[in-house]
């Protein structure tokens, strides 16, 4: 999950040599996108004092697993907007593995599968 969130954040593809995220970049992130604190995260996500880092899990085989891109939008009658956002995988070559609607208004958002 942190690949694909570092990509939204960053635009670019994480990438870990040492297998270690360094910690300013990770707690960053983290907090920005999740309701959780720095204490929270060396607690519980393999903080490393000695390297200042995280250490890096991947549990897929794929280093780059599928990410949203909105195709298209709906301004619906009610105020809402809904979404539809195309799964790209790009290592199966595909711009389109699967097809999610997203509806969401000021207050409120949910997800609607086709």
């Amino acid at each position: 999950m942190y690949e694909d969130i570092f990509r939204i954040s960053t635009g670019e593809n994480l990438k870990t040599g040492d297998w270690k995220n360094l910690a300013e970049e990770y707690e960053r992130i983290m907090t920005t996108y999740f309701p959780v604190s720095v204490e929270q995260l060396r607690e519980y996500c393999g903080y490393d004092e000695g390297s200042n880092s995280y250490e890096y899990d991947m549990i897929s085989a794929s280093p780059y697993p599928p990410f949203g891109e909105v195709v298209d939008y709906t301004e619906n009658s009610d105020g809402t907007i809904t979404l539809i956002v195309d799964g790209v995988w790009a290592d199966y070559n595909s711009d389109c593995a699967f097809t999610n609607r997203l509806w969401f208004s000021h207050l409120k958002m949910e997800l609607l599968d086709i």
